[in-house]
Formats: C-alpha cells, structure tokens, sequence
C-alpha cells in the first residue's frame, strides 16, 4: 500500500487540534455562564489550606466571568449548630466601610454573611483587615463568613494574589489602618462600578440558614432580633406560605449623635421625640411608605416576641427590607452603583406572588438622617441609567412569570 501523502496527516493533525480548541472552548464559557437557579454550583477549589483556622474555600467566577470570588476567606464561626430555619444576615461594603461591622455583631448575635468588594491592589490589605477583625472582636470570629469580589484583572495579577499572607493590625489601629491604607471605597472605585446585586446574591447563597435578611451594613437591628426571629420561624416554617412571603421590618433614620433605640418603646418615644423617621424620607419617601408606619406605630406588641402585624399591598418603587426564604428570587446582577437595585428583587417577587406582611417588633435603624447632599455627585446619572435597565427588566419578567396578576410598569 501507499502511505498517505504528508498532506494528509497535516490535514488530520489540524482537524483533531480545532476539536481538542473546541472542546476547551465549550468547557471555558460554560463555567463563565454558570446560571442562577438558587443553589450554589459546585465551585473550582483553589486550596484547602489553613492557617491559624483561617480558610480559604473556594474559588469561581460571577455568571458573566466579570469578576473572582473568594468564598469563606475567614471562617471560624459555629454557624452550623443552628437550626436551619433561623436567618442569616446578609450584607456588603468595601472594606473601607467595614467600620460598621463591629456595632452590627453587636446587635445581631446571630450570622452574619458579608461580601466584600475590593480590587487587586486593596486584595492582601483586605485580607489583613478581615483577619484582624476577627482576632479583635470574638462576636466576629464567632459569626461572621467574609467572602471577597474584585475585578477580574490580568491573569498575572491574579496569579500573583496570596491568600495567606496576612499582616496583623493592633486592635486599636483598625479604623485609622482601614482610613489610610485602602483606596477601595463603595461607588468610588475609578472606572470600576459597585456591583451590589452580586455581593447580595454571594452573601445569600453562602447563608447556612434556610432564612436570610439582607440589609446594608450601616443599618442596625433592635436589638433582640435575631432571638426573636428564631422563635417565630420555629412555628412560622410550619405553615404552607413561609417559601412566598416577605417579613419586612420597618426601618428608620436616627438624628445624629443621638443613642440608637433599642426595642420597639424606645423606638416609639424617639418617634415622638422627633429624633427618628421613616427611612428615606428626604430621597424616596414612595420607596418605604407601603410598609404603612402609622399602622406599626399603633400595633401593641410585646417586646421579646416577634409575630406578623399585618399584610401590606405592593405599590410602585418598593424596596422594604425584609426576611425571606433563601429560595427566593436572587438579585439582578446587572445593576450596579445607585439606583433600583433592590426595587427590581421587590418587584420580581411581587410578580412571583409574593405575599409582604410587616413585622410587628422588629425593626432597623440608619444612624443619621439621609440627605440628598451626601449621595455621590454621579447618584442621578446611576439612577437614570439604572431606571432604563428596570424597564427592560420589567419586560422580562413578564415573560418569565406570564401568570402574574400584577405589573411593575407603572413604576416608571
């Protein structure tokens, strides 16, 4: 037989390398576009080292492959013994607003799952930051799951990240270190947005609880909480609705430099002092009126209990905070900096046919009043930008529920 001219083996050699660049290619993108159905994905583990108890889980990328997330990056808490129908409370900052953190594990003694947006720069500071919290603060140690975001950069620059170095930083030095040593600022990150819908959807999807609250990190709760909450879901996990409804807790803003209340009484008496309002009151006061104050302030309610007060209707551009099932919808990560982030989950479970009832002891508390003045000047041109991408979302979602017996478009 005649061997095969060397034109053809060329012509074989090319076709198998465009089948074995293909094969990587599919396996490549269908990591990137990993979907969100509720459930964590199995992650790519980059290391199961530990070093002084600190470890560092898992590696992956968001669903578009804009960003690397770093999943229990500091993780001693005893989170596991709870009951799995208790709630975890979700938040985000950079790591220059984690200031708060402290007076937040105060007041909830409970979980805590925080996302935290930083860059490459900011990555080892960061690192830093969070390991000295959690050797200062035992509550913090106890409760508190870190998990990091940041930009996808170059694959240099993210090969070069070490994950267990760590500088520890004296107690008394954390809020003077965090002020002079990271550049990494909430909506201030040059060229870079702040994705809150994603650092909401990595904190709920690490909860360990099958409950989570997700608020931002400079609101506090009363202060018997979480207690409280433990008690009511142990009954309320029983009944055919808890998957569909959302438990709002009202939330308030505290004139500066006064003490923050810490049960339903002395909420009321600074109501009527004058020292506290409703949330948003000067910015968006449409966005929080539904939950209906005046029917909060009146319900009787005793002060180490929790139990729903009354059912409120959905109204346009309503953004509670509440608890919720961790089944619920997650949150549109296409929204990023100010602007209907969080409208949009509102009105996703509204179209889902969610039921919203408002709690009647609970609560949560902005220390300082909000005023359009300390908003970022870029805020109205976010919120214009972001109002379009709701439109279309709104869209959207009427094609994802086509039973819904209510609408968002009058929101516009």
């Amino acid at each position: 037989m005649r061997s095969s001219p060397p034109i053809v083996w060329l012509l074989v050699l090319l076709v198998v390398t465009v089948l074995i660049l293909q094969v990587i290619h599919l396996v490549i993108f269908s990591c990137l576009e990993m979907k969100k159905t509720g459930k964590l994905k199995t992650f790519e583990k980059i290391s199961q080292r530990r070093k002084k108890g600190h470890r560092l889980s898992y590696f992956r990328m968001d669903t578009r492959g804009s960003y690397q997330i770093y999943h229990s990056v500091s993780d001693e808490t005893d989170n596991n013994r709870l009951p799995k129908d208790s709630v975890t409370m979700v938040t985000h900052c950079s790591p220059h607003n984690m200031h708060y953190l402290p007076a937040l594990v105060e007041r909830w003694k409970g979980p805590i799952s925080l996302a935290v947006f930083t860059s490459s720069e900011d990555f080892q500071a960061t690192l830093s930051v969070i390991h000295s919290f959690s050797s200062c603060f035992t509550d913090i140690r106890n409760h508190v799951q870190f998990h990091l975001v940041l930009p996808m950069d170059t694959v240099d620059q993210i090969r070069s990240l070490n994950l267990t170095r760590r500088i520890k930083i004296p107690c008394k030095n954390l809020n003077s270190h965090i002020k002079t040593h990271i550049k990494t600022k909430n909506y201030a990150l040059q060229g870079v947005p702040y994705p809150n819908n994603l650092l909401r959807n990595v904190g709920q999807l690490a909860a360990r609880t099958n409950f989570v609250l997700t608020v931002d990190i400079d609101l506090l709760p009363s202060s018997l909480l979480f207690s409280q909450t433990l008690q009511f879901l142990k009954y309320e996990s029983l009944t055919q609705s808890y998957k569909t409804t959302a438990y709002i807790l009202p939330v308030f803003e505290l004139e500066d430099g006064k003490p923050v209340p810490k049960d339903k009484p002395e909420i009321l008496d600074a109501i009527s002092d004058g020292t506290v309002r409703q949330f948003y009151t000067e910015i968006c006061y449409r966005c929080h009126s539904p939950t209906d104050y005046e029917s909060w302030i009146k319900t009787k309610s005793a002060v180490d209990s929790l139990h729903v007060a009354y059912a409120v209707e959905y109204m346009p551009l309503f953004e509670p905070f509440f608890i919720v099932h961790k089944s619920a919808p997650l949150y549109d990560e296409r929204f990023k900096q100010y602007g209907y982030n969080r409208i949009s989950n509102t009105c996703e479970l509204y179209m889902a046919g969610f039921t919203f009832v408002v709690m009647d002891s609970g609560f949560l508390v902005h220390q300082g009043y909000k005023r359009k003045e300390t908003f970022h000047t870029s805020k109205d041109k976010e919120n214009a930008a972001n109002r379009e991408l709701f439109s279309q979302i709104v869209d959207e979602l009427h094609v994802k529920y086509p039973e819904s017996v209510g609408s968002c478009r009058n929101q516009m």
